[in-house]
């Protein structure tokens, strides 16, 4: 799943910003912080925007703002731009 630049999120954590979650990308993937990543519902439906702030070789964290209800198959999905306000999308 990583060599298509996918992750399932594996940990959810409740912070004062918003919801942290880490996930099996990182620098090997192409990853950095300050990097954007896509988060997935189980269905592959895209939610939310999130700002990676942590990076490892093969892991990652990263930070969004919305109110989920997280369950088992969230994934991460690597995104080409580099901010969600590029081309218009906020």
């Amino acid at each position: 799943m990583a060599a298509a630049g996918l992750a399932e999120v594996y940990q959810v954590r409740r912070s004062s910003e918003g919801w942290e979650l880490s996930f099996g990308l990182g620098s090997d993937h192409g990853l950095r912080a300050g990097s954007w990543v896509w988060l997935l519902d189980p269905a592959g439906k895209q939610v939310a925007e999130m700002e990676v702030l942590e990076v490892s070789r093969t892991d990652a964290t990263a930070r969004t703002s919305g109110d989920y209800s997280f369950a088992p198959g969230y994934l991460v999905q690597l995104k080409e731009k580099k901010s969600p306000t590029d081309q218009g999308q906020i």
